[in-house]
């Protein structure tokens, strides 16, 4: 039984006496039992943090999880990971396969062109320049470099996120794919250049041509710089246009000039210059002739006429493009005979067709008549005036006042004379009338009134009596002077002519020996009132016992009735 002290709290156990135990051990032992039966701090703490981190750890899972969906879906939604798995030689070849099948194209002959540009070379993929959108993705697929065909993608199922993925839509297969023919690429290039076509040295390639050129071996109008030390490289094979990179010193060279096969590398300024000139001209340039086989194109010239566009037969302006010139070059044109003026605009020179080759037309209708020029109507533009009265009878009009008024229809810039004129009124059809002046050269048309009669035997029986007067010379000449006057009408322009030449037919010997070969009357035209105007085309054989010689002329006559009957009013000898 414990012993207890008074005034205190400490009770001593007669056992742990007996055992040796002194009284603050057996104070720990009551403690001890104590602690037994008391919470720990400590053990909820930790069961609260590794509460804490499994829920953490889950959080971080699912977000993890999220974060890896959405990235996988982000990715499939970029074109370009729909692009990518089409690329391989397998899926290629299932794609032109199809293509192929639907073009007609055998199996045998895909193999053989699949085996030729595609297998073993590197595919790679690159949006199209100028078709390529985020909404309507557009890629080019190349074997090295080579275009094979155009893929077109649309949108396709959802992904989740807000996203869709993308499908293949429909494939352009390159025409160059299907052709077997090749190029051959030409590089110029200044001699310290590093050449590269498709990532390889130029010089690598198994049948490269190479060879030291002058600048003028491949321009043959410029020599100014054949200073400089040229290569030329010659690469056969190419079944598209490859990639040619020059490269001094780590420093890439943009190329002077260049087309799909040809590249030029000089490190001068070069300029293009186009030359145009009327097909069939001589062309120099720099003193060298230049062969029409070199021309670029051979086109009908711009701003034809109505009348005369799509015309065979209207001459035709060639254009020639010098490439590649250091400087600009001394320029001469010849054609027909003609030195043509240059027109310059830039880098675009012109030659144009000769002024004195080109044609005009100027035709003269009844009032109210339409006109066709080549088969097509002349319209207001050509209509220079209306009811107006000719040029050549303004003399007869200020005498008589009666003539006739005519629309005239002028027409300019045309390369040939027309084939066809006609002309309508009140629905009949029109003669039409060729006059030329006394140089032969300028031509008027007139369209004569639908049903005119003449007095024909007035005509010949005039013309006649002029002949006679002319011929006799000496001979008779007062009596056939007299004659002749009973055709002219007094103080008129054929008087004129008729009286001043009296002087000198008195004078002339005679050759009274007249044969008529031709005396016909053409050109009748209607002036107005009952006059007319006419041609009476003369061939005539005159001779005597000493002389002979041959009259051969057109005579135009203007005739007018009178109180007296019909007169000439005006005598003209063409």
């Amino acid at each position: 039984m414990p012993i207890k002290i008074r005034g205190t709290n400490i009770s001593i156990d007669p056992v742990s006496t007996k055992t040796g135990r002194t009284g603050r051990e057996a104070e720990n032992k009551v403690k001890s039992a104590s602690d037994d039966h008391a919470p720990s701090k400590g053990s909820g703490f930790r069961k609260g943090l590794l509460i804490y981190t499994i829920i953490l750890a889950v959080i971080i899972i699912v977000v993890l999880s999220v974060l890896w969906m959405f990235l996988a879906a982000y990715e499939r939604s970029l074109p370009e990971g729909e692009i990518g798995s089409l690329i391989s030689e397998d899926s290629t070849y299932e794609l032109l396969s199809d293509d192929a099948s639907a073009r007609g194209i055998g199996k045998d002959t895909l193999d053989s062109l699949f085996d030729m540009k595609i297998r073993g070379k590197t595919i790679t993929y690159s949006r199209k320049a100028g078709e390529h959108t985020a909404d309507a993705p557009v890629f080019t697929v190349l074997a090295d470099g080579n275009p094979v065909y155009t893929a077109y993608l649309e949108e396709g199922d959802g992904l989740g996120f807000g996203m869709n993925g993308w499908k293949l839509k429909k494939i352009n297969v390159s025409d160059d794919f299907y052709s077997t023919e090749t190029h051959t690429l030409t590089v110029i290039a200044l001699d310290d250049l590093l050449i590269t076509v498709n990532g390889m040295r130029a010089s690598s390639f198994e049948k490269a041509r190479i060879g030291k050129i002058k600048f003028s071996d491949f321009n043959p109008y410029d020599s100014s710089a054949d200073g400089l030390k040229l290569v030329r490289y010659e690469i056969d094979g190419f079944f598209s246009p490859p990639e040619v990179i020059a490269v001094r010193e780590d420093y890439r060279l943009t190329p002077d000039s260049r087309s799909d096969y040809e590249y030029l590398f000089t490190g001068v300024e070069l300029s293009k210059i186009s030359v145009s000139v009327p097909s069939g001209a001589v062309l120099k340039v720099n003193g060298i002739t230049v062969e029409a086989g070199e021309a670029e194109s051979e086109e009908p010239y711009s701003g034809l006429t109505v009348f005369e566009e799509g015309r065979q037969g209207i001459p035709t302006e060639s254009r020639y493009l010098f490439r590649n010139m250091t400087s600009y070059p001394d320029l001469s044109v010849e054609y027909l005979g003609i030195e043509l003026k240059k027109e310059s605009k830039g880098n675009s020179v012109l030659f144009g067709y000769p002024d004195e080759l080109m044609h005009s037309l100027t035709v003269y209708v009844p009032s109210g008549a339409s006109l066709w020029v080549n088969g097509v109507a002349a319209d207001e533009p050509y209509l220079s005036a209306s009811s107006v009265v000719p040029e050549d009878y303004r003399k007869y009009d200020s005498a008589f006042g009666n003539t006739r008024r005519f629309d005239l229809y002028s027409v300019t810039g045309l390369y040939e004379e027309p084939e066809d004129i006609s002309a309508e009124l009140d629905g009949k059809t029109l003669d039409i009338i060729r006059f030329t002046d006394e140089t032969g050269e300028e031509s008027t048309y007139y369209a004569s009134s639908p049903g005119f009669t003449y007095d024909s035997d007035f005509v010949l029986s005039a013309v006649k009596q002029y002949i006679v007067y002319t011929a006799y010379g000496y001979q008779n000449v007062e009596n056939n002077y007299q004659e002749l006057l009973n055709y002219i009408y007094p103080s008129s322009p054929a008087y004129t002519t008729i009286s001043s030449s009296y002087s000198a037919i008195k004078w002339n010997s005679p050759l009274m020996n007249i044969s008529y070969k031709e005396l016909k009357v053409d050109n009748v035209l209607d002036i107005g009132g009952g006059n007319f105007t006419c041609d009476v085309v003369c061939r005539v054989d005159l001779s005597s016992w000493a002389a002979s010689r041959q009259y051969s002329n057109v005579i135009r006559l203007t005739c007018v009735s009178s109180s007296n009957g019909m007169k000439i009013w005006d005598i003209t000898i063409l």
